[in-house]
């Protein structure tokens, strides 16, 4: 009855259906041999020690299938498994039929598991192989070493780069040019002319379900497993060895889909942001551990975390994984840059232009519009989240309507607090997410309404600062004294010349406008530029390590 559930993956090595799979005697597909594969009902690992371990265990199975696959094409079996399914899952959902929906979610997920294999250790043409129905010839494979499949691009000081924070001008034409077989531009627009390929229908198919299966208890599972699918074929041009080539047929299509389609898409995932605003408790031992599942980092590789043999219940985190994959699939789509194959990001533009439902007329097109409060209440509930300061710099950057609502708000605490929290620990965070945060305010401190209001705010306290107690204190002194403790902690720990720039820029732009300034960030400022006095003198006239000593310990009172 296909593959047992066990709590340790290692039984899967001796798992006769398995060793069918990888095989290398084709099994046709329409052998009962399909239906009873899929029969296994453990879910897919939610952790990243669960998804390290899984791939640990099955690492010689993938790598036999990969080799076999050119003859036996049980990888085209399988993904036909779940294309056949995947159209009548909302019935499914309607009707409630709980086994055949467990047979499409482990259809999918072995699906995504072999090709997350194939896209990290082959090349893409021997990956669209894979999806080819014409029985190939073998050609030798160059799989790399178990070593090579998880290395790299773990750090998360690497997950989001600088050259993603600089905006991007997209260049239309109004010509038709003909780029490879089955396509053309259109409007600065790529088109593929006929959708007959597998991977084509298997990325649709994906979006049908994000776009048109409802969100419930029993379909959460197949949401998160189609959230990862598209991250995970998003990840092929990490493995490409020429970054200007334009033979990712996986992005070309996401790319050329119909306008329709993505728009659906876009809204989706900004309402999957807001469905799940409210902060829900993580696992509580992979607290810090889901920005790794950004397509080519840890989720991809491997994260280096401990092996666990326990798989862990689901509960309420299930949502905050819908919701923190939507918003990497998101940013990750808007974030795509088409080079010479495509003159503009469709995702990009669909994220610039859409509206209000407050502003938005009866005859405007609906698929266009979304709440922008409740957008901007989630954006606020989880900005200690990396990937939701992107989110917002993004929305702050490209949507002026947006952007405009925000600068409405008489409010700016529950926006500020968060970015100020997170600058009090620096130390402990990425430079880029210190770096974007600075960013942010610095874009804020440019309106003279925000730097006007928050000297008018009043907080009763603030729990997160330790070194002395805050009560009372207005919302642009809180802001000063953050600034300059990360001024400190720049010039002692960060020594980044940028973060140091784009404070005293927003000193510079708040400055003219402090009033009732409170008596601990006054002393603040007093201490820092007697500091920094003291290390200026020291680089003009060298002195020993002592006195150097002296004053880095001055600087951080």
């Amino acid at each position: 009855m296909g593959i047992e559930m066990s709590t340790s993956y290692v039984s899967l090595r001796d798992n006769h259906m398995l060793k069918v799979l990888i095989g290398n005697e084709p099994i046709p597909e329409g052998d009962n041999y399909w239906n009873e594969l899929l029969d296994f009902s453990f879910s897919p690992p939610v952790t990243i020690s669960d998804s390290r371990l899984l791939t640990d265990v099955l690492h010689e199975s993938l790598f036999l299938l990969s080799q076999n696959d050119t003859l036996t094409k049980h990888f085209l079996k399988i993904t036909n498994c779940f294309l056949q399914r995947a159209p009548s899952l909302a019935d499914d959902v309607m009707s409630k039929n709980e086994i055949y929906m467990q047979k499409t979610l482990n259809a999918l997920f072995l699906t995504r598991l072999f090709l997350q294999f194939f896209l990290q250790n082959q090349s893409h043409d021997e990956v669209l192989e894979h999806f080819s129905p014409a029985k190939l010839k073998s050609k030798p494979t160059h799989i790399r070493s178990k070593s090579d499949t998880y290395r790299a691009t773990t750090d998360l000081k690497t997950t989001f780069t600088l050259p993603h924070l600089s905006p991007i001008i997209p260049i239309r034409h109004t010509t038709y040019t003909t780029t490879q077989p089955n396509m053309y531009v259109s409007d600065g627009a790529l088109h593929i002319k006929h959708r007959d390929t597998l991977y084509e229908r298997l990325i649709l198919s994906l979006f049908t379900i994000l776009t048109e299966v409802e969100i419930k208890r029993t379909t959460m599972l197949i949401h998160l497993e189609s959230l990862r699918f598209l991250l995970v074929i998003l990840g092929t041009q990490l493995f490409s060895r020429d970054l200007k080539s334009h033979k990712d047929m996986f992005l070309n299509t996401f790319l050329s889909l119909k306008n329709s389609i993505i728009i659906e898409v876009v809204i989706h995932l900004l309402d999957n942001l807001t469905r799940f605003s409210v902060t829900i408790p993580l696992l509580p031992t992979e607290k810090a551990s889901y920005l790794s599942y950004v397509p080519g980092y840890s989720w991809i590789f491997g994260a280096n975390a401990e092996s666990s043999t326990e798989l862990p219940q689901l509960s309420l985190s299930t949502e905050e994984l819908i919701r923190r994959f939507s918003t990497y699939l998101l940013l990750v789509l808007i974030l795509q840059n088409p080079l010479t194959i495509c003159t503009h990001n469709p995702y990009r533009r669909i994220f610039s232009n859409f509206r209000d439902f407050a502003d938005s007329p009866p005859t405007s097109n609906p698929g266009l519009v979304t709440s922008y409060e409740r957008f901007y209440t989630s954006i606020c509930a989880c900005l200690h989240q990396e990937e939701t300061v992107l989110l917002l710099y993004q929305t702050l950057l490209r949507h002026s309507a947006m952007k405009s609502f925000i600068w409405s708000k008489t409010e700016f605490s529950p926006l500020l607090l968060p970015l100020l929290e997170t600058l009090y620990s620096a130390e402990a965070n990425s430079l880029h997410h210190v770096y974007m945060i600075t960013i942010i305010i610095l874009m804020m401190s440019q309106d003279n309404g925000f730097c006007t209001c928050i000297h008018t705010q009043v907080i009763n306290s603030v729990p997160w600062y330790k070194e002395k107690k805050l009560v009372c204190i207005t919302l642009g002194s809180l802001l000063v004294l953050s600034l300059m403790h990360l001024l400190v902690t720049n010039l002692t720990l960060l020594r980044d010349q940028y973060i140091h720039s784009n404070c005293s820029a927003i000193l510079a732009n708040i400055g003219s406008k402090i009033q009732n300034l409170h008596n601990i960030p006054s002393q603040k400022i007093i201490n820092v530029f007697e500091g920094i006095s003291k290390r200026y003198s020291q680089i003009q006239s060298p002195v020993g390590e002592k006195k150097k000593e002296e004053c880095n310990v001055s600087l951080l009172k």
